[in-house]
């Protein structure tokens, strides 16, 4: 009942605040449509973001941990997710000239732990909020090959896989799927190359150090290996398909005769499909399937999203899942706050760290059905950008492999152990955009 009764203040009060603002944005005169750019310095843009969150958990873990979650690991606990800084200038893709742009955002708040690159200021502090460099990268539009041209990004850059992103702004729900929780990469350091073959289809192809990794000591170039990271793109009326590949060795452990899984890659594959033929809805479909060779280790499985606007002001949606972890390797990985990003970056997890489950070697299947709202109030206060309130209720299930849920202490192993086979969370957060 406490723990309800936090959502419920913590939406009311923001829902308070908003409407108090909207009576002083009623009075304010329109924003005039901006200038077309007239330099290039002219289409620059600074932004900052807050986000703020809490999930409740029904079984109230003692661990504190939301099991299947990441960005949304603790459990009846408010979050401040990031505070978000960006500058970025977007080159103009339909220039028949050069024309270059750029990309830095950072972020300090408790998403971070997860978006770091691995040999980058990984915890920077003792705390469950970090600092992230989130991408920092230079664009530009080529006009060559072809006549739609070519697009470059050079530096740290968010992955082409998957239908989720880190940017919450960018995604319906505020959990995530299983598949961007521990299937798919979140950013890279490399070079990507878009080349528009014609209006219908696009080529995606780019080099990089691998899965969530910096350059250097320290970084994913440990492996000294190159990674593929590329896809294709095809652009239909009404329906999107974006099918794309990471393929590298995923340096993850060491042996006596020393480092285990340099010489082997983990592939990784997704395919996103898009459909926005039906009035007021959006559907999406993705399949994703992931194996890592040193490990003979295999996930996958497939998410579905429906989304519907009731008013320009207010769209419901829903999510479906099941994700596979045939060897529990992938979700396996996570067994503490911080250890998940050392572990998808190739490192192996900490030593005491967190087990979630006793039985390391079993594969589990998982699946999650979510509902949610987003509410974008149009008359907000003048000085935000754009607010976003997103309600949402998750259940979460093992169909097999063992009880990962309501993870909690067992002092005859001494160790975090699930004890569940399902989980109910609640949860809501809220994004606010400010003009700069």
């Amino acid at each position: 009942m406490n723990r309800m009764k936090t959502l419920l203040a913590t939406t009311a009060a923001a829902a308070a605040l908003l409407t108090a603002g909207a009576a002083f944005a009623d009075d304010a005169p329109a924003a005039a449509a901006p200038a077309a750019p007239t330099s290039w310095f002219d289409g620059i843009k600074v932004k900052a973001q807050l986000e703020v969150g809490i999930t409740g958990n029904a079984d109230n873990p003692n661990s504190g941990l939301n099991w299947g979650h990441a960005f949304t690991d603790r459990s009846d606990q408010v979050l401040l997710n990031g505070v978000t800084l960006t500058a970025e200038r977007d080159p103009d893709t339909s220039s028949k000239t050069l024309d270059v742009g750029f990309k830095v955002q950072a972020s300090y708040g408790s998403d971070a732990r997860y978006t770091q690159l691995i040999g980058e200021f990984n915890r920077s502090f003792n705390s469950v909020n970090q600092f992230d460099l989130v991408e920092a990268n230079i664009q530009a539009h080529v006009p060559i090959l072809t006549p739609g041209g070519m697009e470059f990004k050079i530096g740290q850059y968010g992955t082409l896989e998957g239908e989720e992103v880190m940017d919450p702004s960018g995604n319906f729900f505020y959990s995530h799927s299983y598949i961007f929780n521990f299937s798919i990469p979140l950013k890279h350091t490399g070079i990507m190359t878009e080349t528009h073959l014609n209006p219908m289809f696009d080529l995606y192809l780019g080099v990089d150090s691998g899965v969530n990794t910096f350059l250097g000591s320290g970084g994913g170039a440990n492996d000294n290996a190159v990674h593929f990271h590329g896809g294709v793109g095809v652009n239909l009326p009404n329906l999107t398909i974006l099918a794309t590949t990471h393929i590298g060795p995923e340096f993850y452990t060491s042996g006596p005769t020393g480092p285990i899984g340099q010489s082997k890659n983990r592939y990784l594959n997704d395919v996103v499909f898009t459909y926005s033929g039906v009035k007021n809805w959006t559907f999406v479909l993705e399949g994703n399937y992931t194996y890592d060779e040193a490990a003979k280790a295999t996930a996958g499985g497939a998410v579905g999203y429906a989304e519907y606007a009731i008013t320009p002001d207010i769209t419901i949606g829903g999510r479906a899942e099941v994700w596979v972890d045939a060897n529990n390797f992938y979700a396996g990985g996570y067994r503490g706050h911080f250890d998940f990003i050392n572990f998808e970056g190739g490192y192996g997890p900490s030593p005491g760290a967190v087990f979630a489950t006793p039985i390391a070697s079993k594969g589990f299947t998982y699946g999650e059905f979510t509902l949610g709202l987003n509410w974008k109030p149009s008359k907000v206060p003048a000085a935000i950008a754009g607010v976003v309130v997103r309600p949402e209720v998750r259940y979460d299930t093992a169909f097999s492999g063992g009880t990962p849920y309501d993870v909690k202490w067992n002092p005859i192993t001494s160790a975090y152990e699930g004890s569940k086979k399902d989980q109910f969370t609640f949860a809501v957060d809220f994004v606010f955009p400010f003009r700069l």
